[in-house]
């Protein structure tokens, strides 16, 4: 077989399809060629489409390639019954249960042709797909654009009207619910915004032109689906900004050139200083999305935020000269082939990760920078957490590192959202052995279903396909355009021709500029050698943020930022934490314990996070803050964690102790690197201590873990 052809990086997005529902032209998720015949993409997506796979195809914008689909392949750990159920009933879209099924994962075989849909079968079709109508008493119910909507629900809220205002796509899934009480909106979800929120969201969203709406009458009570805090914002007032920003929307987007302008970075870091102080927060916001790059209309689409945020945010970074606003063309490839999936890679929290795919709105293609969030997300291995926020229609994407595909993107973490900390939005990941699986390369671990339902064998539907349909599979190079020869049949998978990605990484990200940003040199903290009493994660509060995250060991700190320590304990030991400032105005200080009464031993295996909480302490210098401040200076802030078997309580609370202690350690712990340990007596840690009574004893060993927080003047 001849060599291919060395590619450039927008080769790689040759591989990257769109699955579009030919019903109603809708682009349901994105696939990406896994094999000579087979995509991969996300199980839920497809589950609707099992018994009529003919109604999908495959549109591959970078070569100009539509495919038809013959059959599909569940991972067979996904349950479909379940996931069918889930499908089958009238829901907020995106739907958690779905997104969130166990290995959801699946592969479309791809055909060369479109098979007819004759008009007898449109109508069978259109109904299966189509949701039930909504049950019971309909007070009001119509069809309403984006403005429509508002004088909807302010006759709705005039006529002092009790129940739910429910708006719904096409196919009668639940677009948004808006609940109404005593002529007010009290509570309202849109995807996975809330409250006012989810009403600027709603209002300025560009998904969807038209709603079907019903209003449902309910007694004087809440909506089961109320779970959260009601909003706080006058329901006339609300609607008026909601309506003020879609209006300054329409101006802000022509000013920038239009949302096929591509965000672009033209910095390593943020800085909050050039920004003005009420944008802060939501520049950090988007900032983290725009990595390196993003076309408008794609971030409108993929953060929880309303459009004139986003827009308005991007304003003041291109003002601050920090993104640019650039054109770009849409993404073209000369060949379809397969990408190369990683054979033995495992993904750990802090692992950076690359999202690839192709916009269905522009065809621009969209690379984001992210990491993996959580190894195991609720301790099953099914799927992980990451940082890369895309569209829904990015769903199924490839995720690589290293040059390979070691995971697919799913969607939002609906359920979960907020509780990672602020500056980005967390997102479901299942790693790419679950796709190996699927096409038969590996063996699978057997997990439990959810449910009591048994999943449905893989006959029930494949057979069935396979009598009716009359497609030849693509078993020959159907996709490539170059020279570089036939592909060999699946069985023979160590043959297959492949894209690697790493060399087109590479083109791809000189397109894209510097993706040096939040995310460098996230690492897994590994575990502490022989000896060592204590390990530490670092956490981060921004000055743009009110929640703690975790960071990377080599972060950057800046001024403002207040730091916590999640320390876990290897040994049962007391546990004191000093803090030596690189600023000349501010005294050496004890952070932790706060009190006697917190002066207790830590028991081997548990974790605490120090400081959490404020509280006095006797004597100067001894106020403990609930996070150590980053001053506005450049230098490094020692940071000494003592851990020692027995207590050391009054010893700390002798006269001068914090000076004497921390200029000890500075000392003989020079030469000890951030995250590393040293054990010394304590004779040596408390010398120059004056005391009339022995309170320690100086031969006792004491294990100090060393951290040092970088900072630098922003």
């Amino acid at each position: 077989m001849d060599a291919p052809a060395e590619n450039t990086g927008q080769e790689v997005l040759g591989s990257i399809g769109l699955l579009v529902d030919r019903l109603n032209q809708q682009v349901l998720g994105t696939v990406w060629l896994a094999d000579n015949t087979k995509a991969i993409t996300c199980a839920h997506l497809i589950v609707p489409y099992a018994s009529f796979p003919e109604v999908l195809q495959v549109n591959f914008p970078a070569t100009g390639i539509t495919c038809g689909v013959k059959e599909m392949e569940f991972h067979p750990d996904f349950d479909r019954w379940m996931a069918k159920r889930f499908a089958g009933q009238s829901q907020l879209i995106p739907a958690f249960e779905l997104i969130a099924q166990a290995q959801n994962v699946a592969a479309i075989k791809l055909v060369s042709s479109l098979k007819p849909l004759g008009r007898d079968a449109l109508p069978r079709l259109s109904a299966a797909l189509v949701l039930p109508p909504p049950q019971g008493e309909t007070v009001v119910s119509g069809q309403a654009g984006r403005l429509e909507l508002t004088s909807v629900l302010q006759t709705l809220v005039n006529a002092r009207n009790f129940g739910t205002l429910v708006l719904l796509d096409d196919r009668n899934r639940i677009v948004a619910r808006l609940f109404l009480e005593d002529g007010k909106m009290t509570h309202a979800q849109f995807r996975n915004s809330k409250n006012e929120e989810a009403i600027y969201r709603l209002i300025t969203s560009s998904d969807f032109e038209k709603f079907q709406f019903y209003f449902t009458p309910q007694t004087q009570t809440e909506a089961q689906w109320c779970t959260f805090p009601p909003i706080e914002k006058n329901t006339t007032f609300l609607l008026m900004e909601a309506y003020r920003r879609m209006e300054e929307l329409n101006q802000m987007v022509e000013q920038a050139g239009g949302l096929n302008m591509v965000a672009v970075r033209r910095a390593e870091n943020i800085n909050f200083d050039l920004l003005p102080e009420d944008w802060r927060p939501l520049s950090a916001y988007v900032w983290n999305c725009v990595n390196p790059e993003m076309s408008l209309g794609c971030l409108t689409r993929s953060l929880s935020l309303d459009a004139y945020s986003i827009i308005g945010a991007l304003q003041v970074l291109c003002g601050s000269g920090q993104i640019a606003l650039e054109k770009r063309q849409p993404a073209t490839a000369g060949s379809t082939l397969p990408l190369e999936m990683a054979t033995d890679t495992h993904l750990a929290a802090g692992d950076d990760l690359y999202a690839l795919g192709i916009d269905p709105r522009t065809n621009l293609p969209v690379i984001m920078r992210g990491f993996v969030v959580e190894e195991f997300w609720q301790g099953f291995d099914q799927h992980q957490v990451s940082s890369i926020s895309l569209p829904l229609e990015l769903a199924g994407a490839p995720l690589v590192k290293d040059g390979a595909v070691v995971g697919i993107h799913c969607g939002p973490l609906v359920q979960e959202f907020g509780h990672y900390g602020e500056g980005f939005e967390p997102q479901l990941m299942v790693a790419v052995q679950a796709a190996q699986t699927v096409l038969g390369l590996n063996t699978p671990q057997t997990i439990a279903h959810s449910g009591s339902y048994p999943p449905v064998k893989e006959s029930a539907v494949t057979a069935n396909i396979a009598q009716t349909t009359g497609e030849h599979t693509v078993e020959t190079d159907r996709f490539a355009t170059s020279t570089s020869g036939s592909h060999t049949p699946i069985s023979a998978r160590d043959r297959i021709e492949t894209r690697e990605i790493n060399a087109p990484m590479q083109a791809i990200t000189s397109l894209f500029g510097s993706i040096k940003g939040a995310v460098d040199g996230f690492k897994k903290v590994p575990p502490p050698p022989p000896g060592q009493f204590l390990q530490a994660q670092l956490l981060r509060q921004a000055i743009s943020s009110n929640k703690f995250s975790k960071v990377a060991d080599n972060t950057e700190f800046q001024n403002g930022d207040m730091v916590r320590f999640e320390v876990k304990a290897f040994e049962d030991c007391f546990i004191y934490v000093l803090v030596k400032s690189a600023s000349a105005t501010q005294l050496p200080r004890i952070v932790y314990p706060y009190s006697q009464q917190d002066d207790l031993s830590i028991s081997k295996g548990t974790a605490v996070t120090i400081p959490e909480r404020s509280a006095p302490r006797a004597g100067q210098g001894k106020q403990s803050l609930s996070g150590v401040m980053i001053p506005g200076v450049q230098g490094i802030e020692e940071v000494y964690l003592l851990a020692s078997r027995h207590s050391l309580y009054e010893v700390f609370n002798t006269a001068n102790i914090e000076q004497i202690v921390t200029d000890n350690l500075s000392g003989f712990c020079a030469e000890v690197n951030h995250g590393h340990a040293i054990t010394r007596p304590a004779g040596a840690i408390f010398h120059g201590v004056v005391s009339e009574t022995q309170i320690f004893d100086p031969m006792e060993k004491i294990n100090v873990l060393v951290l040092r927080l970088s900072h630098q003047r922003p």
